[in-house]
């Protein structure tokens, strides 16, 4: 399934995410040098079109990609 994706670091963090299936945001925050606000913000929009789910926590804490369909993204 094709999805277009307007903004460049949205969709390669999309595409991370999908390859990785789990991490934190302090990981992607340092992946793509960007604070872990401006990742929550783009997670939250992300998780409106897409399986990804959030967890809070220490010990189960983290970002999930959720899904064993592959996605392309534009």
């Amino acid at each position: 399934m094709t999805i277009f994706i307007g903004n460049e670091r949205q969709r390669e963090l999309a595409e991370y995410l999908q390859k990785q299936k789990a991490t934190t945001a302090q990981a992607l925050a340092d992946r793509f040098g960007v604070s872990e606000r401006t990742i929550r913000s783009d997670i939250k929009k992300l998780a409106m079109k897409f399986p990804i789910l959030v967890k809070q926590g220490k010990v189960n804490g983290g970002i999930y990609w959720e899904s064993k369909e592959l996605y392309e993204f534009k």
